[in-house]
Protein backbone atom coordinates (compact mmCIF):
# COMPACT_ATOMS: atom_id res chain seq x y z
CA UNK A 1 0.00 0.00 0.00
CA UNK A 2 2.93 2.65 0.83
CA UNK A 3 4.57 1.86 -2.58
CA UNK A 4 1.21 2.09 -4.32
CA UNK A 5 0.69 5.25 -2.56
CA UNK A 6 4.04 6.70 -3.67
CA UNK A 7 3.28 5.46 -7.04
CA UNK A 8 0.15 7.44 -7.06
CA UNK A 9 1.50 10.73 -6.13
CA UNK A 10 4.97 10.49 -5.58
CA UNK A 11 4.83 10.98 -1.97
CA UNK A 12 7.17 8.83 0.44
CA UNK A 13 5.52 6.93 3.33
CA UNK A 14 7.68 6.94 6.40
CA UNK A 15 8.85 3.58 7.91
CA UNK A 16 7.23 4.33 11.15
CA UNK A 17 4.09 5.09 9.18
CA UNK A 18 4.21 1.47 7.46
CA UNK A 19 5.17 -0.29 10.96
CA UNK A 20 2.33 1.41 12.76
CA UNK A 21 -0.05 0.01 9.97
CA UNK A 22 1.31 -3.62 10.33
CA UNK A 23 1.08 -3.86 14.45
CA UNK A 24 -2.97 -2.30 13.76
CA UNK A 25 -3.65 -5.07 10.95
CA UNK A 26 -2.04 -7.95 13.17
CA UNK A 27 -3.78 -6.46 15.97
CA UNK A 28 -6.86 -6.51 14.40
CA UNK A 29 -6.47 -9.51 12.32
CA UNK A 30 -4.51 -12.22 14.23
CA UNK A 31 -6.32 -15.07 16.74
CA UNK A 32 -5.68 -15.61 20.13
CA UNK A 33 -5.51 -19.16 21.36
CA UNK A 34 -4.83 -20.73 24.43
CA UNK A 35 -3.62 -24.15 25.02
CA UNK A 36 -3.11 -26.07 27.81
CA UNK A 37 -3.88 -29.12 29.94
CA UNK A 38 -7.59 -30.02 30.25
CA UNK A 39 -9.38 -28.22 32.95
CA UNK A 40 -6.42 -25.22 33.22
CA UNK A 41 -9.15 -22.64 32.61
CA UNK A 42 -8.31 -21.81 29.36
CA UNK A 43 -12.31 -21.56 27.98
CA UNK A 44 -13.16 -19.01 30.91
CA UNK A 45 -9.34 -16.90 30.37
CA UNK A 46 -10.80 -16.75 26.99
CA UNK A 47 -14.07 -15.80 27.33
CA UNK A 48 -12.44 -12.82 29.43
CA UNK A 49 -10.10 -12.18 26.61
CA UNK A 50 -12.63 -11.92 23.76
CA UNK A 51 -14.89 -9.65 26.18
CA UNK A 52 -12.16 -7.30 26.59
CA UNK A 53 -10.77 -7.19 23.06
CA UNK A 54 -14.11 -7.15 21.91
CA UNK A 55 -14.09 -10.24 19.52
CA UNK A 56 -15.92 -13.26 19.30
CA UNK A 57 -14.99 -16.57 21.44
CA UNK A 58 -14.94 -19.86 20.21
CA UNK A 59 -14.14 -23.20 22.57
CA UNK A 60 -13.39 -26.19 20.26
CA UNK A 61 -15.05 -28.46 22.78
CA UNK A 62 -17.95 -26.75 22.47
CA UNK A 63 -18.47 -26.58 18.91
CA UNK A 64 -17.08 -30.64 18.66
CA UNK A 65 -20.05 -31.35 20.83
CA UNK A 66 -21.91 -29.23 18.88
CA UNK A 67 -21.18 -30.93 15.43
CA UNK A 68 -21.06 -34.10 16.79
CA UNK A 69 -24.63 -33.65 19.08
CA UNK A 70 -23.23 -35.34 21.62
CA UNK A 71 -21.12 -34.38 24.59
CA UNK A 72 -17.35 -35.29 24.87
CA UNK A 73 -16.99 -38.37 27.05
CA UNK A 74 -20.43 -40.30 24.88
CA UNK A 75 -18.30 -39.48 21.99
CA UNK A 76 -15.09 -40.79 23.00
CA UNK A 77 -17.12 -44.08 24.12
CA UNK A 78 -18.91 -44.66 21.77
CA UNK A 79 -16.72 -43.37 18.51
CA UNK A 80 -13.70 -43.34 20.39
CA UNK A 81 -10.61 -41.50 20.79
CA UNK A 82 -9.53 -41.51 17.03
CA UNK A 83 -13.27 -40.41 15.91
CA UNK A 84 -12.83 -37.00 18.77
CA UNK A 85 -9.48 -36.41 17.22
CA UNK A 86 -10.62 -36.15 13.66
CA UNK A 87 -13.42 -34.34 14.61
CA UNK A 88 -11.13 -31.95 16.81
CA UNK A 89 -8.93 -31.41 13.71
CA UNK A 90 -11.98 -30.14 11.02
CA UNK A 91 -12.96 -27.80 13.58
CA UNK A 92 -9.65 -26.23 14.24
CA UNK A 93 -8.84 -26.20 10.28
CA UNK A 94 -12.06 -24.34 10.00
CA UNK A 95 -11.74 -21.80 12.74
CA UNK A 96 -8.01 -21.21 12.31
CA UNK A 97 -8.46 -19.58 8.70
CA UNK A 98 -10.58 -17.00 10.26
CA UNK A 99 -9.45 -13.91 11.36
CA UNK A 100 -9.98 -12.29 14.72
CA UNK A 101 -11.21 -14.96 17.28
CA UNK A 102 -10.25 -15.78 20.25
CA UNK A 103 -10.12 -19.70 20.38
CA UNK A 104 -9.65 -22.10 23.55
CA UNK A 105 -8.76 -25.42 22.04
CA UNK A 106 -8.92 -29.38 23.62
CA UNK A 107 -5.75 -29.98 25.53
CA UNK A 108 -4.75 -32.75 23.38
CA UNK A 109 -5.08 -30.46 20.20
CA UNK A 110 -1.92 -30.12 19.94
CA UNK A 111 -0.69 -33.91 19.52
CA UNK A 112 -1.40 -33.61 15.54
CA UNK A 113 1.40 -31.93 13.73
CA UNK A 114 -1.77 -30.40 11.40
CA UNK A 115 -3.28 -28.76 14.41
CA UNK A 116 -0.05 -27.26 15.82
CA UNK A 117 0.76 -25.80 12.21
CA UNK A 118 -3.20 -24.24 11.66
CA UNK A 119 -2.85 -22.95 15.18
CA UNK A 120 0.60 -21.18 14.44
CA UNK A 121 -0.91 -20.27 11.51
CA UNK A 122 -2.96 -16.72 12.28
CA UNK A 123 -2.38 -17.00 15.82
CA UNK A 124 -0.72 -15.91 19.00
CA UNK A 125 -0.74 -19.08 20.96
CA UNK A 126 -0.51 -18.92 24.67
CA UNK A 127 -0.13 -22.03 27.08
CA UNK A 128 -1.78 -21.75 29.97
CA UNK A 129 -0.20 -23.07 32.78
CA UNK A 130 -1.55 -24.74 36.19
CA UNK A 131 -0.36 -27.26 39.26
CA UNK A 132 -1.96 -30.79 38.32
CA UNK A 133 -3.73 -30.77 41.33
CA UNK A 134 -5.95 -27.61 40.30
CA UNK A 135 -6.81 -29.09 37.67
CA UNK A 136 -11.01 -30.04 36.40
CA UNK A 137 -11.57 -33.76 35.73
CA UNK A 138 -14.90 -34.02 35.60
CA UNK A 139 -16.45 -34.83 32.33
CA UNK A 140 -12.60 -35.11 30.73
CA UNK A 141 -12.74 -38.78 29.89
CA UNK A 142 -8.35 -38.76 29.22
CA UNK A 143 -8.45 -37.23 32.83
CA UNK A 144 -9.00 -39.88 35.36
CA UNK A 145 -6.61 -39.46 37.97
CA UNK A 146 -3.04 -38.22 39.37
CA UNK A 147 -1.22 -40.79 37.53
CA UNK A 148 -3.22 -39.91 33.97
CA UNK A 149 -2.98 -36.46 34.67
CA UNK A 150 1.17 -36.36 35.23
CA UNK A 151 1.36 -39.02 32.29
CA UNK A 152 -0.52 -36.15 30.19
CA UNK A 153 1.48 -33.35 30.86
CA UNK A 154 4.67 -35.38 30.17
CA UNK A 155 3.52 -36.30 26.64
CA UNK A 156 2.06 -32.82 25.97
CA UNK A 157 4.36 -30.27 27.66
CA UNK A 158 6.93 -29.87 25.09
CA UNK A 159 4.17 -29.74 22.45
CA UNK A 160 2.76 -26.71 24.48
CA UNK A 161 5.80 -24.78 24.68
CA UNK A 162 6.73 -25.71 20.88
CA UNK A 163 3.56 -24.24 19.56
CA UNK A 164 2.85 -21.70 22.29
CA UNK A 165 4.52 -17.98 21.54
CA UNK A 166 4.37 -17.01 25.44
CA UNK A 167 3.47 -18.66 28.61
CA UNK A 168 0.75 -17.81 31.16
CA UNK A 169 0.59 -19.13 34.41
CA UNK A 170 -3.29 -19.50 35.79
CA UNK A 171 -2.44 -18.76 39.28
CA UNK A 172 -4.82 -16.65 39.88
CA UNK A 173 -8.64 -15.32 39.36
CA UNK A 174 -9.40 -16.03 35.82
CA UNK A 175 -9.85 -11.73 35.73
CA UNK A 176 -6.26 -11.74 36.81
CA UNK A 177 -4.64 -14.65 34.55
CA UNK A 178 -6.68 -12.75 31.38
CA UNK A 179 -4.56 -9.23 32.00
CA UNK A 180 -1.64 -11.22 31.82
CA UNK A 181 -2.39 -12.89 28.54
CA UNK A 182 -3.68 -9.50 26.81
CA UNK A 183 -0.30 -7.98 28.61
CA UNK A 184 1.70 -10.33 26.17
CA UNK A 185 -0.29 -10.18 23.49
CA UNK A 186 1.37 -7.18 21.53
CA UNK A 187 4.75 -8.53 21.90
CA UNK A 188 3.91 -12.05 20.71
CA UNK A 189 2.44 -10.39 17.76
CA UNK A 190 5.54 -8.85 17.53
CA UNK A 191 5.14 -5.19 18.09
Amino acid sequence: AARARERFDGRAVSPETVRAAEKALRRETANLTLVGMPGCGKSAVGMLCAQALGRTFVDTDAEIVRRAGKPIPQIFKEDGESAFRALETAVIADYTVKSGLVLAVGGGAVLAAENRANLRSNSAVVWLTRPLNLLRTEGRPLSTGPEALTRMETERALLYRDTADYIVANDQTPAGCARKVLEGLDEALGD
